[in-house]
């Protein structure tokens, strides 16, 4: 009797808690559904936000490898390459402010002969100017820092500069989490050319075009076009 009574007693105290349960959820029943949907309204976004962002870079991604694989000079390139710097997803931003740098380098390599002095300055000036950006705004993105040093010794090389040029090459060499990567072999290699180039006697600027009587210049033409000054 005593245990059926118990039974009875325990039976009854897990209908009463059943019952304020269902009290407590039908009184709070809009409050629980508001809950459960805001949490949802929540995973879906976060969902959202992730894919899209991932969609976002992706996107990013073959718009710069498009991009790189445009002759450099083309109509537009330069616009679409800031835009991608503009919007500051690594690493393709602080590549492609390497290849803006780098479109300028190519312009004053490819046409050096019939560039007068301040015109080769100019274009030294633009392209010194995004290499720069890159090693102060992107100091964390290894490579792409790496990149602009090995191209501002290039420009260096190019104005007969082989100090500066030496400092830059050794600046990229510093660089010890790209240990085997091509661009310290790039830079390994310009090092050791430098001696060489060193010893050559150059002039820096050759006569201006005849076509510019405004411009002045130094000695006869002697020096060769320059090396390119991009980085592969």
């Amino acid at each position: 009797m005593k245990a059926q009574r118990r039974h009875d007693l325990q039976q009854n105290s897990l209908g009463m808690e059943i019952s304020k349960v269902v009290a407590f959820v039908r009184a709070r029943a809009t409050i629980i559904l508001w809950c459960v949907l805001g949490a949802a309204a929540v995973a879906l976004a976060v969902t959202w936000v992730v894919k899209n962002k991932k969609a976002s870079a992706h996107l990013i991604q073959s718009q710069f490898v498009r991009l790189t694989q445009t002759p450099a000079g083309a109509e537009g390139r330069i616009d679409e390459l800031q835009s991608l710097v503009d919007k500051n997803v690594q690493p393709y931003s602080a590549l492609a402010a390497v290849e803006i740098g780098v479109d300028y380098s190519t312009t004053l390599a490819g046409q050096w002969a019939k560039l007068t002095q301040s015109e080769r300055l100019e274009y030294r000036q633009k392209a010194a100017q995004w290499y720069e950006k890159v090693i102060t705004d992107f100091a964390s993105q290894d490579i792409a820092v790496a990149k602009a040093q090995v191209a501002l010794a290039r420009l260096a090389e190019s104005f007969g500069e082989f100090d500066l040029a030496k400092n830059h090459y050794e600046q990229a060499l510093k660089l010890n989490s790209l240990a085997g990567h091509s661009v310290l072999l790039v830079a390994r290699q310009g090092l050791e050319m430098l001696p060489s180039l060193w010893a050559k006697p150059v002039s820096i600027w050759p006569d201006a075009p005849a076509a510019d009587p405004t411009e002045t210049t130094t000695a006869p033409a002697t020096q060769d076009a320059p090396t390119q000054t991009g980085v592969e």
